[in-house]
């Protein structure tokens, strides 16, 4: 909350929204946490500045793995960004995004876990 009320807002109201969605699909935790806040351009480059097309990826990247890659439907990325899904679509296509056949490392040791019905590990 420090961070939100000690930034200057240069964007007012929209800004505001815009960090508040950023923040939602940025987070999968129980807790809100407020994303990196940049105060003024010159500022940008001690924090990572990125360009629009960088961040529109990483954008939609962060926002198909937060739905398990659905694109469509109740609980997709589409609804998530508030687009039409042929525009997300069309966005993948043009930005390169497409779903690796490799699972994330994340995932990768999610499926190396032993569950509680096998009586042995993966890993011997």
């Amino acid at each position: 909350m420090t961070k939100l009320l000690a930034y200057h807002w240069p964007g007012n109201v929209r800004e505001l929204e815009n960090v508040i969605e950023r923040g939602v699909i940025l987070n999968s935790g129980p807790f809100f946490h407020v994303p990196e806040l940049v105060p003024n351009p010159a500022d940008a480059s001690a924090v990572g500045f990125q360009t629009l097309t960088e961040m529109e990826r990483r954008f939609i990247t962060d926002a198909l793995k937060k739905t398990n890659w659905k694109i469509y439907g109740p609980g997709g990325a589409a609804e998530l960004l508030d687009i039409n899904y042929s525009t997300l679509y069309s966005r993948m296509k043009k930005l390169g995004i497409k779903k690796s056949r490799v699972p994330d490392p994340e995932d990768r040791r999610e499926l190396l876990k032993p569950s509680a019905t096998q009586g042995h590990s993966i890993n011997k």
